[in-house]
């Protein structure tokens, strides 16, 4: 399963790789726990294998260059202390997040596991030209990545980072309490998105698929890891404008995204609308979680068998399927077909980016592995949208 990557530690992809050494050390191919990876300074941690410490001989340590106080008992800015309150918790789980999204790990329930490009990765120098091609190879295993590459490559070779969309569509839908009118919380805040399309920036740069304008005419495509490095490791990174560089070809129509977001992970964590009179809208859109995941999964399912069969997505007549079936896709009847338009593109996000022709129909450019999308799907609504295929694709 892929979730939505939305804190910034993970973008240093050399943090990734030393998180993987010390679970290669610690597990190898067994199975382990979140929670067994998180910085314990009592036994074997991550900072036994970083080479990215910052000695202080003074007070005789060595400290996470990433933590504001040397001192920190977080030890490591990206999976922070065992002991830490729950907020730092979410710290180590977007971590984790991030190795399964690239495919260096895989999960079953909550036990995680190494995979083969996973140990790959661990044990390969950082200097060499095998660093660089596994994490071409990774990054394009994720599905926000691909989409959000798909959007820089519709660009000019120069281009501007600030309208790229890498979060949850927002599809302003009201519902009423009451006689109150409540606009549902479906779509990813402003926050979310600059640090999801962050982390992203920083992948696809250390990939060397585009290049900040501060670095342009200093990075050799085949060395593109190496030559970033200072500006990746860096605290702040705030160039807006970029260069595609090596750009990785999988806009050919015979991509398959490997690590789209799944079923569960088509909308956002609303369990965590939390703060001051979100109640009320937490609850609204908590009864409308499982509507909103699966609209957003039939227009992927849609997409995807479009994809396979090289046809055409009518999107009107996949409206008209979806209204038939409010109980499943609708929250609001009056404006259904203007949401649905906006929630197209969950595509982007997924992994299936789409180009659209004579206004209605859509022409999928990546596909999708279907076994993953579908996992922990309803499967009564996967059988309808299955059969749908014939009539909504063209």
């Amino acid at each position: 399963m892929a979730f939505l990557i939305n804190r910034t530690p993970p973008a240093r992809l050399r943090c990734l790789q030393y998180l993987l050494q010390l679970i290669d050390k610690k597990f190898g191919k067994h199975s382990f726990f979140m929670g067994s990876v998180m910085f314990d300074r009592s036994s074997m941690n991550i900072h036994n294998f970083c080479k990215l410490l910052i000695e202080d001989k003074s007070l005789n340590i060595k400290y996470c260059p990433f933590l504001k106080n040397p001192l920190s008992k977080a030890g490591c800015y990206l999976t922070q202390a065992i002991d830490s309150d729950t907020t730092k918790k979410k710290e180590i789980s977007n971590a984790v997040n991030a190795l399964d999204a690239l495919g260096f790990i895989r999960r079953e329930g909550r036990e995680l596991q190494i995979t083969d490009l996973g140990l790959e990765f661990a044990r390969a120098d950082f200097k060499t030209q095998q660093w660089l091609q596994i994490i071409r190879k990774a990054t394009c295993n994720y599905g926000t990545m691909v989409g959000l590459l798909y959007q820089i490559y519709k660009k000019d070779a120069e281009f501007d980072v600030s309208n790229l969309i890498v979060g949850y569509p927002n599809t302003e839908e009201i519902v009423r309490i009451k006689g109150k009118a409540v606009e549902i919380s479906s779509g990813s805040k402003r926050d979310s998105n600059t640090r999801t399309k962050s982390c992203l920036l920083a992948w696809a740069t250390t990939a060397g698929f585009i290049i900040p304008a501060s670095l342009i005419g200093k990075i050799a495509p085949d060395k593109a890891h190496i030559d970033t490095d200072a500006y990746i490791i860096h605290s702040t990174r705030n160039d807006r404008i970029y260069r595609k560089g090596a750009f990785p070809n999988i806009f050919d129509r015979n991509f398959i995204t490997e690590i789209p977001l799944d079923y569960n992970n088509l909308t956002k964590n609303v369990r965590a609308l939390r703060e001051h009179r979100q109640e009320v809208l937490r609850q609204e859109t908590m009864k409308c979680d499982d509507v909103i995941k699966n609209r957003r999964l039939a227009i992927l399912y849609s997409l995807n068998k479009a994809f396979q069969e090289n046809k055409l997505l009518n999107l009107e007549s996949l409206k008209e399927k979806l209204f038939v079936k409010p109980e499943w896709f609708v929250v609001s009847k009056e404006d259904f077909n203007e949401v649905i338009d906006v929630e197209i593109e969950i595509a982007f996000i997924a992994g299936i980016p789409f180009e659209v022709e004579s206004g209605k129909y859509l022409k999928p450019i990546t596909g999708l592995k279907e076994s993953v999308l579908i996992a922990n799907a309803p499967s009564q609504v996967i059988s309808y949208l299955s059969s749908l295929v014939e009539e909504i694709l063209l």
